[in-house]
């Protein structure tokens, strides 16, 4: 239907104020929030999981070194009261491996 008031189509005018008031509402807001928040934890969540992928590669790497050198796994296996220079040189060369902190990743 179309009422003419003052020479204006009312018609038009409901069809351009109906959208606009349709942004107005905030259910129509709520999906593309919960998408963007669904995309953020994922985003994250990777992020996490890349970080301590590559945590847990360099304290691997660490143990093959020290292990293919020492024979332990890590340098807390060697007696310390036994083995002392021994457990000093496996901490020591521990030291200089670099780690997941280092400026070398």
């Amino acid at each position: 239907m179309i009422y003419k008031h003052n020479g204006l189509e009312i018609y038009k005018l409901k069809r351009l104020l109906l959208p606009l008031l349709a942004l107005l509402i905030p259910s129509a807001h709520a999906t593309n929030y919960v998408e963007c928040e669904a995309i953020r934890s994922v985003i994250t969540r990777n992020n996490i999981q890349l970080e301590n992928a590559i945590k847990d590669s360099y304290l691997a790497f660490k143990s093959k070194l020290i292990k293919e050198k020492f024979q332990v796994n890590n340098c807390s296996e060697i007696d310390y009261e036994m083995e002392f220079v021994r457990n000093i040189d496996c901490k020591a060369f521990a030291d200089k491996i670099p780690d997941s902190d280092s400026d070398y990743s």
